[in-house]
């Protein structure tokens, strides 16, 4: 599997996870929630070749 590929199936799983956790741990309204979780993704994407253990 490619980076591309890994960091999208990283973000298929995580995305809702960390969008319920902000929401649930955090008190988040969905939108925000959505939107910090999708910016936090955005700021992965040019850091991911150093990610070792991205489930961690």
């Amino acid at each position: 599997m490619d980076d591309e590929a890994v960091f999208e199936a990283f973000f298929t799983e995580a995305y809702p996870r960390v969008v319920a956790m902000l929401i649930h741990y955090h008190g988040f309204r969905e939108p925000i929630a959505q939107e910090a979780t999708a910016e936090a993704m955005t700021r992965l994407v040019p850091r991911w070749a150093k990610v070792e253990h991205p489930a961690a």
